[in-house]
């Protein structure tokens, strides 16, 4: 979809994110240069993968030493996020256990029952910019997805349902291209194996993602030149406020939604990202 100077693909989770950029071919712009692709011809110290074939299998069958990582950030302390339900007791006519004073003074209602209320989830949205300039080294994906695990982790501990989209974006002054894919919708609790590669690894945005840029039919980058980060490319500055309120008035950023990148999130605490959020973390 195109917007002005923006293009906007968004994906429903990664298996349809998979099948899409594997389906479709190489647009006019890259295929000149088909056969040497950065998405496949990437070396391994940018990419932290052998080649595309590597990046694809791992997405599939999900990054053990990632799997790791997110052990250590305490992933397997999450539980499903769903509406909380309480039983209230009360008295009633009929009931699962006797009521004995209202029984001894003769009151119809002399048993007890309960009652299930639901009580509602606040929902937020996460958009996760996790792409970065050439010279950001692989540890610092690891870094930054810990962080941003973690995050989620206490929020959804707090009673909140939190979806996470991931965005990859390749700006020029001309155009501004954007692939957000749902890596966890705010139904589902926190699957470590599958999320870890989308959140630490470098290859999702260094090989899936080039590939989903050299496939997109609007796109008009060239091959020499993937454009830069978000980051860099923002007309209202670098700081994340400043493309917080760039996306907000292009009316990309949608409500409820908070933007951050991993350059933000390297530079934060979780309480410090919370706040951001309006949210206080409790210890």
């Amino acid at each position: 979809m195109r917007r002005g100077n923006f293009i906007i693909e968004k994906f429903n989770g990664v298996v349809e994110f998979a099948s899409v950029i594997a389906k479709r071919p190489v647009n006019s712009h890259f295929w000149e240069y088909r056969d040497d692709l950065s998405s496949d011809k990437s070396d391994y110290e940018f990419t932290l993968t052998s080649d595309y074939k590597e990046a694809d299998r791992i997405m599939t069958t999900g990054y053990q030493p990632g799997l790791n990582n997110l052990k250590e950030a305490g992933a397997f302390k999450v539980h499903s996020a769903t509406n909380a339900t309480r039983n209230i007791p009360s008295t009633s006519v009929v009931g699962y256990a006797p009521h004995v004073p209202n029984a001894i003074a003769g009151i119809p209602k002399s048993m007890i029952s309960s009652s299930r209320i639901q009580q509602k989830s606040k929902v937020v949205t996460i958009l996760y910019d996790g792409g970065a300039s050439a010279y950001m080294g692989a540890e610092k994906f690891v870094e930054a997805g810990r962080t941003l695990l973690s995050l989620i982790i206490k929020l959804e501990m707090q009673g909140y349902r939190v979806q996470l989209d991931i965005l990859d974006a390749f700006c020029t002054s001309k155009e501004k291209a954007f692939c957000i894919v749902t890596v966890k919708n705010h139904r589902q609790p926190m699957n470590p194996l599958k999320i870890s590669y989308m959140l630490l690894h470098p290859s999702f945005f260094r090989r899936q993602g080039f590939r989903w840029l050299e496939t997109n039919p609007e796109t008009t980058f060239r091959y020499i030149g993937y454009g830069e980060p978000l980051k860099h490319a923002c007309p209202y500055g670098e700081m994340p406020d400043d493309v917080r309120r760039y996306l907000s008035d292009k009316k990309v950023l949608e409500n409820g939604t908070f933007y951050t990148s991993l350059y933000e999130v390297l530079d934060n605490s979780v309480e410090q990202l919370a706040e951001k959020m309006g949210i206080t973390i409790k210890k």
